[in-house]
């Protein structure tokens, strides 16, 4: 294999610090892990650095010419140097660092006009999902406030199966600077409440909309949903006592698309 070095306990060490966000930030890069979600980072225009992989994935993978026109360094490694790398149980055949593309609310395109806020949620795999059904339902990006789950953290990456290199998302936004720039754009911003709002499946929504959504215990704030133009509700009949946030998330981004204003 022209080359591709066998990858250094340095070199191992060093990748495998991206899994924690404060190294993560002072590299200005992140891991993600298997080839399908590769490809999804390649195909969107993110650029890999740095690629681990076992010796037969090296040999086969279509993948190469797209790495080596990046100029990205391809290692060799183990089984035990990927577990290293991995979050998962049993590790797959390749890890990548991804080189970091910081997406401020002053870089979303002029013309957004639909978005999922995440007010404080924390978990990832949830945070994931919301990602994903937003890339799915062609909302025009995501905002995690501060508090909530960084999305660069593997479990979102994989939860989200790739969406988070399809669509916007911006990390680490004060709710202030975000109500700022929602009155700026004219975006509306709706609360997903547990109780007392009105029909989500009756309800029209604006033109431009921004839908906030809750942590998992707590849901959303008063003090933010007080300040949000609409309030919204998913009505169910059966018995389970609530939703879990990212299934509340796919349904309500379903139906405020299919009945907003044109």
């Amino acid at each position: 294999m022209d080359n591709i070095e066998h990858i250094s306990r340095a070199r191992l060490k060093a990748l495998s610090a991206l899994g924690v966000k404060k190294y993560r930030r002072e590299a200005g890069a992140f891991l993600v892990e298997g080839e399908t979600m590769l490809r999804e980072a390649l195909e969107a225009g993110w650029k890999a650095l740095e690629v681990v992989a076992t010796e037969e994935w090296l040999e086969r993978a279509e993948l190469i010419p797209a790495l080596r026109a990046q100029r990205a360094r391809l290692y060799a490694g183990d089984a035990e140097a990927l577990r290293k790398l991995s979050d998962t149980v049993n590790p797959q055949s390749v890890v990548a660092a991804i080189a970091e593309r910081e997406t401020r609310l002053a870089d979303l395109p002029a013309a957004v006009r639909r978005i999922v806020v995440l007010a404080g949620v924390q978990d990832p795999g949830n945070a994931g999902a919301i990602v994903r059904g937003a890339d799915a339902f062609g909302l025009d990006a995501v905002v995690l406030t501060e508090g909530s789950v960084e999305w660069r953290n593997p479990k979102v990456l994989r939860a989200s199966m790739g969406s988070c290199f399809h669509i916007p998302v911006v990390s680490d936004v004060g709710i202030e600077d975000l109500e700022k720039w929602l009155r700026e754009k004219e975006i509306s911003a709706i609360a997903a409440v547990a109780h007392g709002g009105q029909d989500a499946a009756h309800f029209t929504a604006p033109r431009a909309w921004a839908l906030m959504l809750g942590n998992e215990a707590a849901g959303l704030p008063e003090e933010i949903a007080a300040r949000c133009a609409h309030r919204v509700t998913l009505l169910t009949p059966g018995r389970a006592e609530s939703l879990n946030v990212a299934v509340s998330a796919g349904v309500m981004m379903h139906v405020l698309m299919q009945n907003a204003r044109e």
